[in-house]
């Protein structure tokens, strides 16, 4: 009987695949949750300590959908629509955007470059995240390169060449961000990055 369920679900699993291989569509998503424990020690040797369990400990709990539909030869157009959450609730992380982590639609060319139009992270991010080696995600790389945080911006533009003798650099515009710094009221964000890979070597400015 526990066959026979496998089986079934065998086939609905290779069944979908199938399916977005040929539309061109994916559903991803990954699930991180764990059990943590805190220990702290405070003045006049009061101790106190926490356990639970906890969402997001190596990576962030997300899923999202992606896909391409090929235009020509050199042209795709593309999509990115991705959400974050809490693995232990359930909730969303962004309770005002289903698509809080990303949503974005372009165009991709292997000789133009690529142009994305929509909510997105910043170049600046998108080139410094290559060079992250840390497993906890609360130590990545934006802990001490504020400019590769896991920015996101809404109403973007966002640029990224071809490589050329392993150089390739990006541009992005967002047109207008809402922040305490500004008073609330809107303002153009501008961001750009430089990258040279060969081989092993991966430098990003």
């Amino acid at each position: 009987m526990k066959t026979g369920v496998l089986w079934a679900a065998g086939l609905v699993m290779c069944a979908s695949s199938a399916y977005a291989a040929e539309s061109g569509v994916t559903l991803y998503g990954i699930v991180d949750a764990g059990i943590g424990s805190t220990h702290v020690s405070g003045p006049n040797g009061a101790k106190s300590s926490l356990t639970g369990v906890i969402s997001g400990g190596f990576t962030d709990s997300l899923f999202g959908i992606k896909g391409q539909e090929k235009l020509s030869d050199d042209l795709s157009a593309t999509f990115l629509l991705e959400s974050l959450f809490d693995a232990n609730t359930g909730s969303l992380s962004d309770k005002d955007n289903l698509f809080g982590n990303s949503a974005w639609v372009g165009l991709n060319s292997e000789h133009l470059g690529e142009l994305r139009l929509g909510r997105q992270h910043t170049i600046a991010q998108q080139f410094g995240s290559q060079l992250e080696i840390a497993s906890w995600k609360e130590m990545a790389m934006g802990a001490t390169l504020k400019a590769s945080d896991n920015y996101r911006v809404n109403n973007a533009v966002n640029y990224v060449s071809p490589s050329l003798s392993g150089f390739s650099f990006g541009a992005g515009y967002a047109f207008g961000i809402t922040g305490s710094q500004i008073n609330g009221q809107k303002s153009p964000m501008v961001s750009a990055a430089l990258q040279y890979s060969q081989g092993p070597l991966l430098l990003v400015a």
